[in-house]
């Protein structure tokens, strides 16, 4: 009898594995279906050259950056206007990863949850917010210098220019692109991808609109009376404990985790940690209120 209890209770833990399995894999192609089918080795939707066959790309103004014609990837007349949309198109091989042509594959083909790619020939067209003439400008003021230009409409978010430097011509790919110091990071679009913040460098363009705008603002004082922590641990004491932020880096940690097993967008994943902390923190605020003790 207890041979046929413990059978019946691997039964129905292999049976709660599956559907738990099969709850993670109904998750991930509701979430990243489009990019499983839009994989540059579907030749579905990419020709032998591993381009995409289909869709199109306009600027705000309507001019076409880059489209499909007869299964090959076509660009833009201009070079100039090529190098400077570089890294917002992307190129034709995928090797910026944040190109259009490469993370918005899906939606360029007509990818859609219930048809999948299926009459993806005919492609979508996909509009995007930057103006291809700013971008041009943009390019030419950096002048071959190594940097970044990014403009954006702060009432509506939408970006209207965003040119990353060195760049080349998607058409014409340097031989030497891989061994040339002139070419030094060429794949990655410093906007959205470098590593340097904009931050300290931005103090300068607040500052200036304080001058601007606030008549006294060179003889106005600011005093900072400390700080303040949000549960975690503070060097200098207070109410947090090591064993409690050791607790929610490893709960963050697992979320961060299971989160990026399911093809969550990053910026999603950052969200959802955020408002986990943020509900931890309004929930140890009621418990102190209500006399319940919290710290280890």
């Amino acid at each position: 009898m207890k041979k046929i209890e413990r059978r019946a209770f691997l039964c129905k833990l292999l049976a709660l594995l599956l559907s738990a399995g099969l709850l993670v894999f109904v998750v991930r192609w509701c979430v990243s279906g489009g990019r499983w089918a839009a994989a540059s080795f579907n030749r579905h939707l990419y020709n032998s050259a591993g381009q995409l066959a289909s869709g199109s790309v306009l600027d705000r103004d309507g001019d076409v950056l880059s489209w499909a014609e007869n299964g090959e990837r076509k660009c833009y007349d201009g070079e100039t206007v090529r190098k400077a949309t570089l890294h917002t198109v992307g190129d034709l091989q995928g090797s910026v990863a944040t190109g259009v042509l490469r993370t918005y594959a899906d939606a360029l083909t007509g990818y859609s949850l219930l048809n999948g790619a299926y009459g993806a020939e005919q492609g979508r067209a996909l509009s995007l917010t930057i103006d291809a003439y700013y971008n041009y400008v943009a390019y030419q003021a950096l002048n071959g210098r190594k940097g970044a230009v990014a403009v954006y409409n702060y009432q509506t978010g939408e970006i209207l220019c965003m040119v990353s430097a060195p760049s080349y011509d998607p058409l014409h790919v340097p031989e030497d692109i891989e061994t040339n110091e002139r070419y030094e990071g060429a794949y990655l679009n410093r906007v959205l991808s470098a590593t340097f913040t904009p931050g300290s460098v931005f103090k300068t363009v607040t500052l200036a609109a304080a001058l601007e705008t606030i008549p006294d603002a060179e003889s106005r004082i600011y005093h900072c009376d400390g700080s303040v922590v949000i549960g975690g641990t503070n060097p200098a004491g207070g109410f947090g404990s090591v064993k409690n932020t050791l607790y929610g880096v490893l709960f963050l940690t697992l979320v961060s985790n299971i989160l990026n097993l399911l093809g969550i967008e990053w910026f999603y994943v950052d969200l959802i940690k955020g408002l986990l902390v943020i509900a931890a923190a309004v929930l140890n605020l009621a418990f102190k209120k209500l006399g319940v003790r919290t710290r280890a």
